[in-house]
C-alpha cells in the first residue's frame, strides 16, 4: 500500500469520525424532537436509530483509523530504511524528465554553433555531448557517429557539391 494513499485513509477516516461525533452530540438532538409518546423511561425513541447509525459510523471509522494508523506507521519505519536509495531515484527522476528540455536547449545550441562555427565544429561538438546526456557509454557508438558525421560530409562536397557551412 502507498503511504500517499495510507494518509489519503487516515484523512478520510479522521473526517468521518468527527462528522458522526457531530451527528452523535449535536445534529441528531437538536434535528429530531422526542415526541409525547415517548417521554416515558423508554429505552427506545424517535433517536434510536440515528444515535445507532452514528455510534456505528463512529466505531467503524475509528477501526479504520486505527489501521491506517499502523500501516503509515510501518510504511514509514520501511520507507527510512530506503530512504538514501530513494533520494537517488528522485534526482534521477528530476533529471529523467527535464532530458527532453535539455535535449531541446541543446538542439538550439547545435543550430546556432551551425550558423558560427559550421558543420564539422559544431557536430564534432555536440553529438558527443548529446549521447553522453542520454548515457551512451559505448565507444562504438561513438565511432559510428563520427563515421557517419565523415560519410554525410564527403557526399555534401564530392558528389553534390554542395559546401557545408
Amino acid at each position: 500500500m502507498e503511504i500517499k494513499k495510507v494518509r489519503q485513509d487516515i484523512v478520510v477516516m479522521a473526517f468521518i469520525m468527527i462528522v458522526s461525533a457531530l451527528f452523535y452530540t449535536y445534529f441528531i438532538p437538536s434535528q429530531i424532537r422526542l415526541s409525547s409518546a415517548w417521554s416515558g423511561n423508554t429505552s427506545f425513541s424517535s433517536r434510536t436509530f440515528p444515535y445507532v447509525l452514528a455510534a456505528g459510523m463512529f466505531i467503524v471509522s475509528s477501526i479504520g483509523f486505527l489501521k491506517a494508523l499502523i500501516s503509515y506507521i510501518k510504511l514509514k519505519k520501511t520507507a527510512e530504511t530506503v530512504k538514501t536509495n530513494a533520494q537517488e531515484k528522485t534526482g534521477q527522476k528530476i533529471l529523467e524528465k527535464a532530458m527532453p528540455f535539455i535535449i531541446y536547449a541543446l538542439i538550439i545550441v547545435y543550430i546556432i554553433l551551425f550558423n558560427k562555427i559550421g558543420f564539422i565544429l559544431s557536430t564534432l561538438i555536440m553529438t558527443p555531448l548529446m549521447m553522453f546526456l542520454l548515457r551512451c557509454r559505448n565507444w562504438r557508438y561513438y565511432l559510428y557517429v563520427y563515421a557517419f558525421e565523415a560519410v554525410v560530409y564527403v557526399i555534401f562536397i564530392a558528389v553534390f557539391k554542395i559546401p557545408l557551412p
